[in-house]
């Protein structure tokens, strides 16, 4: 193999993601949340976001998606969501900005 030589689909950047901005609420009912973001940038490319409430994963959406429903969440309760940026190698953004929020009664 010559130094040019490349492995297809061993494509492999240093880079790491920036962090998603702008995480925010697009909706909410008693039993359900939508959550918005705007995009992340890499070197290659963000393969997919990582949805994280009250520290721990709770989704994964491909990179070209920005938004999740997290519909396992209960009524008149609190939560803490942010979401982090991957690429194809592995490498993971920082948080983004938290989004705190309470869930409202059911009627």
């Amino acid at each position: 193999l010559s130094p040019f030589s490349q492995e297809v689909g061993n494509i492999t950047g240093p880079t790491t993601p920036t962090a998603p901005t702008f995480l925010r609420l697009g909706a909410m009912a008693c039993r359900e949340v939508r959550l918005r973001w705007n995009l992340s940038f890499d070197d290659l490319a963000v393969t997919e976001y990582r949805l994280r409430r009250n520290g721990s994963q709770i989704g994964i959406t491909a990179g070209t998606v920005r938004s999740y429903d997290d519909a396992s969440v209960s009524p008149s309760t609190a939560y803490t969501y942010v979401v982090r940026a991957a690429d194809a190698s592995a490498n993971e953004s920082t948080d983004s900005n938290s989004l705190v929020l309470t869930t409202p009664a059911c009627p």
